[in-house]
């Protein structure tokens, strides 16, 4: 084991799966964007000696930033403002990359067990590295990777695709004394993901919340990659689980899943709130064809967006899905380093930069 104990013993590419329409365009290159149409800040080692081939979820708050990773021991390890990798005391075996939040005032982590459901525990205490014992998310999960959770108010969206291709959704509803669940998963009826037989490790892509109508009500949009390689949208409001599918523009080509955040607080604001503008920032990430990362950003809640590109600073190698997170008026880009195609870091190093709109 490395130090630190996250040496990850899976080394595979992530290939999100076909999301099935009427029509389903093929394509070959990305659309690659202007020079300079954000910034960015450099890459640098986020996760020290830690070492993890998914990459690491990442949240900015409650007084720094958290970073969670899966370490080679099949379980989930953390760290507080890039100190040392602690596991997460209460021990449980996942085969996914873990999910991170920040809600109710409590770093919260979500994740899929080996039998395919979704459980979940609070940070206690960081001192002690204190957790609350794992509790599994009521219902059939059956997921077929890793979920994505998506919060508003007191209400937790958590979604993933199913082992048969179905996107599926819970909801958690913290109430005084404990949280209450909707009756059981629901699927989309608008749209279906088909796994490829090439899948290694599946996951859903992200869905994120932003506001929506000049701040007016709180849209949901889900992120996933087809057969086609193309990225693909459903937006829809807050607590509705029917929406409409469309490619987002750009002529993207993962060879991962794809991964969303959007910048400012957690907590959704309207268009009077200096942090709005923040929330309208939202960035897009996957492994293109080149197993480089590639990402996408828009500055107008996902209107409209500047078009894929790679990185700046040079080609930013990876083998897995790539991971975005709020940092207030940034978005932290997250991977996991390819250190056999670029030296300037260590193979499977937590690797970080900060995207700007």
């Amino acid at each position: 084991m490395k130090p630190l104990g996250i040496e990850h013993r899976r080394y595979g590419k992530l290939r999100a799966a076909a999301l099935v329409t009427a029509v389903v365009a093929m394509v070959t290159t990305f659309s690659v964007a202007p020079a300079g149409a954000v910034g960015e800040g450099g890459w640098s080692n986020g996760g020290g000696s830690a070492r993890s081939d998914e990459a690491a979820a990442v949240v900015n708050d409650l007084g720094g930033e958290y970073t969670a990773a899966i370490g080679n021991d099949n379980r989930i390890w953390w760290s507080f403002n890039g100190g040392l990798f602690q596991p997460v005391s209460q021990g449980h075996q996942v085969n996914f990359a873990p999910a991170m939040i920040s809600w109710q005032g409590r770093i919260t982590l979500f994740h899929t067990g080996i039998d395919r459901q979704i459980y979940y525990s609070f940070l206690q205490d960081r001192s002690s590295n204190s957790w609350t014992p794992w509790q599994r998310v009521p219902g059939d999960a059956g997921l077929a990777g890793s979920p994505t959770v998506v919060t508003s108010g007191n209400t937790a969206y958590i979604s993933g695709v199913r082992v048969g291709g179905e996107l599926t959704e819970q909801r958690m509803t913290a109430q005084s004394g404990g949280f209450t669940f909707g009756s059981g998963y629901r699927n989309d009826p608008s749209a279906r993901v088909r796994i490829t037989p090439i899948v290694l490790n599946l996951g859903l892509g992200e869905a994120v919340n932003v506001p929506e109508n000049a701040g007016e009500a709180i849209g949901v949009q889900t992120f996933v990659v087809g057969q086609d390689a193309q990225v693909w949208r459903s937006r829809r409001p807050l607590g509705s689980f029917t929406g409409s599918w469309s490619q987002v523009p750009g002529m993207a080509e993962c060879e991962s899943s794809v991964a969303a955040g959007r910048g400012g607080p957690s907590q959704i604001v309207g268009p009077g709130d200096p942090n709005y503008q923040d929330q309208q920032h939202v960035a897009l990430a996957c492994i293109g064809r080149d197993l480089n990362v590639w990402v996408n950003q828009s500055t107008d809640g996902g209107d409209t967006f500047h078009g894929w590109r790679r990185t700046t600073g040079g080609p930013a190698p990876s083998n897995a899905t790539p991971s975005l997170s709020s940092a207030g008026s940034s978005i932290t880009l997250s991977i996991a380093w390819d250190g056999n195609r670029d030296p300037r870091f260590p193979n499977n190093a937590i690797v970080e930069k900060q995207l700007y709109r």
